[in-house]
């Protein structure tokens, strides 16, 4: 179903109140029709109607605990930190080991970039003889292509001094960035900033009602999801520190929250503590039905249940939908795929035999400055066709044009032809409405639906 809404306006034969209501009943229109993109958008392309177990690993490994997990969206690979044996694995999408990292230490949250995997690790091994609770809490950073431990920010405890940590905690980084977080004791918690680089650089922190956990950043806006440690703790702030948390302040999970990840249906996916499972919710606070494992009797250990007390972690696949849960004291990483609303199960784990198209931030107002991500997987390599079409079928854009591309995800970071803003060949910015993106390669045919909203 496609709406064309058509408002003609001849001022000239307009009275001046004639205009006033004119004016007005094209802004009612306007705000129907962007109501109708977003309903449209969001029940055909975004929405997850369920969600099911696909498998574990490695399972029943007493000498594993999975602490957090990252899943490469590019290569399939997930890395996990290991708090019993103290390091960082590799796994392919399969759960067999590629690569371990050993560093001394409790390890905590995992992020990652295009080229490096960093953590955030307590040392106890140089706890200061005679001194209770005085250690090191440091910053390492991984090549994913293998390489050294870097060991980035290392001291010794501080509640207050800018650059030292009490108890470090969550972690995301962005192009230029580290952002840390940190529980406070006698002073409040709060999360710092530095420059990314060998030798990072404190910028500047911002304090936060409880201990910070799980970080994601929502590419849409630049803001910073946070999971804090209590019951009403999903905060968001932009990346100085402002908060913007909105509706978020007063919604009450029933749990503290563990860790936190945005997936590609634009949904915040929450980690719970106690029995609750992963709750799934809009990025402006409101709950969706669906819940993902739990066990409502009690710690569970069978197939959707989770045993994760105060330590465990969270990612989604920004491309497939898989989601990938640290199940801590139950030593294995569970995997669970999202079923759309027509039932159509989004491909499971490994490198997918077909391609896949996946728009992300598929809604756009380009007076916002919003772009859509149109990210694409590739499983061989190939002569790639991507254009963009309105519902007439009449061409719009033609962004890739029969290029050999390699096997692989693709996107906007990558390739800023995939950040589409609305504009058309001549660079004008199409009017409001439902377009066509549709790509031709090796193992893919695919047409996907994405908005444009005008103001």
């Amino acid at each position: 179903m496609i709406f064309t809404i058509t408002v003609i306006m001849n001022t000239d034969l307009l009275s001046r109140q004639g205009y006033k209501t004119m004016k007005k009943t094209k802004l009612k229109l306007f705000f129907a029709f962007s109501w109708l993109c977003l309903l449209f958008v969001k029940s055909i392309c975004l929405g997850y109607s369920a969600y099911e177990y696909i498998f574990e690993w490695p399972v029943g490994a007493a000498d594993i605990s999975p602490v957090d997990v990252v899943v490469d969206n590019s290569t399939k690979h997930v890395f996990m930190n290991d708090g019993w044996s103290e390091r960082l694995v590799e796994y392919d999408g399969t759960g067999a080991i590629l690569n371990t990292w050993p560093y001394p230490g409790d390890f905590c949250y995992i992020t990652m970039d295009q080229s490096y995997v960093y953590s955030t690790v307590v040392d106890y091994s140089k706890q200061i003889r005679g001194v209770n609770d005085v250690y090191y809490d440091n910053v390492i950073r991984i090549p994913k292509a293998g390489g050294d431990v870097k060991v980035l920010l290392s001291d010794t405890t501080s509640e207050t001094e800018p650059g030292r940590f009490m108890e470090i905690g969550g972690i995301v980084v962005d192009s230029d960035y580290i952002y840390v977080g940190d529980a406070g004791d006698n002073a409040p918690a709060r999360i710092q900033k530095f420059t990314k680089a060998d030798a990072p650089v404190f910028i500047t922190s911002w304090t936060v009602p409880n201990a910070v956990k799980g970080m994601v950043i929502d590419e849409s806006d630049g803001g910073i999801f946070v999971s804090i440690w209590n019951d009403t703790g999903i905060r968001k702030f932009t990346k100085d520190g402002v908060d913007i948390s909105g509706a978020w302040s007063s919604v009450n999970l029933g749990a503290r929250p563990l860790d936190i990840d945005l997936g590609p249906d634009n949904n915040l996916y929450i980690l719970l503590g106690s029995t609750l499972g992963v709750h799934v919710y809009s990025k402006d606070g409101i709950k969706k039905a669906e819940t993902i494992g739990g066990n409502p009797l009690g710690f569970g250990a069978g197939k959707g249940e989770f045993n994760v007390h105060t330590l465990g972690g969270i990612s989604v696949d920004k491309l497939t939908g898989n989601i990938y849960v640290a199940d801590r004291l139950n030593h294995r990483i569970q995997v669970f795929r999202g079923v759309d609303a027509s039932s159509v199960v989004f491909t499971p784990l490994g490198s997918p035999t077909a391609g896949i198209l996946k728009p992300i931030n598929n809604i756009c107002m380009p007076e916002n400055g919003n772009k859509i991500d149109l990210n694409y997987y590739l499983a061989t390599a190939g002569v790639v066709t991507m254009k963009i079409y309105s519902p007439s079928g009449k061409l719009v854009k033609t962004l890739i044009k029969e290029e050999f591309m390699a096997a692989g995800t693709h996107n906007g970071t990558t390739d800023s032809r995939l950040f589409w803003g609305g504009e058309n060949t001549q660079g004008d910015i199409v009017a409001s409405g439902i377009y066509l993106v549709h790509i031709e390669g090796p193992g893919i045919s695919e047409t996907k639906k994405v908005c444009i909203v005008r103001q």
